[in-house]
């Protein structure tokens, strides 16, 4: 702040937040023909602290902002990319930097939908040729804020192709090779501050690190890391490359590469007598030389494609902030402890530590001596418990076996949720009633499978699960995900018997 004070006292320039400079810029930008609110009138009395000064502007209706607008899936993006670059690009070329580019500061027209306006031109500044490194600044915030949303590469080409209406898209990304590279390293350098910062999640920022490789389809780019590290590692690793530092961990139990081609190296160590789990993740190019299977390849791709919008299951970054949900809900899980990736997902190194939980057992083990436990009702209590917490989280664990639930050997009976590569998010309390059924359906042919659960276990089961409602009210309110509970567990049981 005081820096930008004595920039203006030594400048000699008036403040950009004064109201005649706003109305000169509105009036500026209506003789170019840029969408902006009409100036309707404009008064100030003495200048300094004991003057003051109005502005009155039109309203542009109806319109909506674009954060709404491209928070709506169904919009229609490709008109609305072209129209923002046509309004941005006329803006620029009339001398005008915005200076304050994010979502809220640009309109979409509802009728016509291919128009959008500016507003907010408070903190603006006017040149007779706007400098290219002012565009450059504008079109980093511009992709900075919609890395946000899950745009296309070919959303930002037809940008491009109403920014620039004089050339062709060909002679654009030649013309402006070097503006393009130097607005990604910006964004780059950008999201590391935020997270050095603690102002962006470490996985939000890989995951805008993914969209923004994807974006400029350039693997041999400079590889950036994002880290998110907590005690002990915090101390352990500072002014360290985390990178190295996590392979020199001892192993105490190793899990090798898995088989399912992912190209995972899970391993247990202990450090400081607290016990600790790393996975680590090899980059794509190893992952093709590691595992030729090409059936296995296309199945991932498919799965990928049909996933549009979403993270994909085997993500590292994901699992880190499936683990921060549970950890904000107060769901029973591994402690995230440190996170790290860098580069892309050819080139770049990927690891994930989260605490181990003991002492405890696989619920598999737990299953087999079930009908001789003194707690048995109990433990199905806090197994109904973990599982609906989970699902008020938005998390639905799709994985539902005997080894990823662990319960507490020692004490009052505890289970906990473990191993989240293949889980999906949906906001908190938003899960599907479909998930939901399949999830509860697929647990209790598991447990009836080891066990033969009864009717009152199950409702047991249920009544846990709710927790907030009482027996009845859940089988009345509930009924028609009851019913698709049955549903699905007779369609499991077959598929298990026809296996056999």
């Amino acid at each position: 702040m005081l820096r930008a004070v004595f920039r203006r006292l030594f400048s000699g320039k008036k403040s950009a937040r004064a109201v005649d400079h706003e109305w000169r810029v509105l009036c500026r930008l209506s003789e170019a023909g840029v969408a902006v609110p009409r100036p309707v009138a404009f008064g100030a009395t003495a200048a300094g602290r004991d003057g003051w000064s109005f502005l009155i502007i039109e309203e542009l209706t109806p319109t909506v902002t674009a954060e709404k607008f491209f928070a709506d899936k169904n919009a229609p993006k490709r008109a609305a990319c072209a129209a923002l670059g046509k309004a941005i690009g006329a803006m620029h070329r009339a001398g005008v930097y915005q200076r304050d580019s994010h979502g809220g500061n640009y309109l979409l027209f509802r009728e016509p939908a291919a128009d959008a306006a500016i507003i907010d031109f408070h903190t603006a500044r006017v040149f007779r040729k706007l400098p290219l490194r002012y565009r450059e600044k504008e079109w980093a915030e511009l992709l900075f804020s919609s890395l946000a949303y899950d745009f296309f590469t070919r959303d930002y080409w037809r940008f491009l192709r109403a920014y620039f209406p004089d050339r062709s898209l060909r002679e654009t990304l030649i013309a402006e090779r070097e503006t393009l590279t130097a607005m990604r390293r910006r964004i780059e350098k950008r999201l590391l501050r935020k997270v050095k910062h603690r102002q962006l999640p470490a996985a939000v920022a890989i995951l805008y690190q993914q969209r923004l490789a994807k974006i400029f389809r350039k693997n041999g780019a400079p590889a950036v890391a994002i880290l998110d590290l907590r005690e002990p590692f915090s101390t352990l690793w500072r002014g360290k490359d985390a990178f190295a530092e996590v392979e020199k961990l001892p192993v105490e139990i190793t899990g090798g590469v898995d088989d399912g081609g992912s190209g995972r190296r899970i391993w247990r160590t202990v450090w400081q007598g607290e016990a600790y789990y790393v996975k680590t993740i090899l980059p794509l190019a190893w992952r093709q030389k590691v595992f030729p299977n090409w059936r296995d390849k296309v199945w991932r791709c498919c799965r990928r494609i049909l996933r549009l919008g979403e993270v994909a299951a085997f993500d590292v970054a994901h699992e880190w902030r499936l683990l921060l949900r549970l950890q904000e809900c107060g769901v029973l899980a591994p402690a995230p402890v440190a996170f790290g990736a860098r580069g892309d997902d050819y080139s770049g190194r990927v690891f994930i530590i989260t605490k181990a939980l003991t002492p405890t057992a696989q619920l598999a083990e737990v299953l087999e001596r079930w009908r001789t436990l003194p707690q048995a009702r109990k433990l199905l209590a806090a197994f109904g418990e973990v599982v609906g917490a989970m699902h008020r989280a938005g998390i639905r664990h799709c994985d539902n076996g005997g080894d990823d639930f662990l319960v507490f050997t020692g004490g009052k009976p505890r289970v906990a949720v473990i191993d989240f590569g293949d889980s999906r998010l949906w906001k908190i309390g938003k899960m599907p009633r479909r998930c939901r059924a399949k999830e509860i359906a697929a647990l209790l042919t598991i447990f009836g499978g080891k066990i033969a659960l009864t009717r009152r276990e199950e409702l047991r089961f249920l009544r846990a699960y709710f927790p907030d409602r009482s027996l009845r009210e859940t089988l009345t309110v509930e009924r028609e995900l009851l019913a698709a509970v049955r549903r699905y567990a007779v369609e499991f049981d077959s598929q298990i018997r026809s296996a056999q």
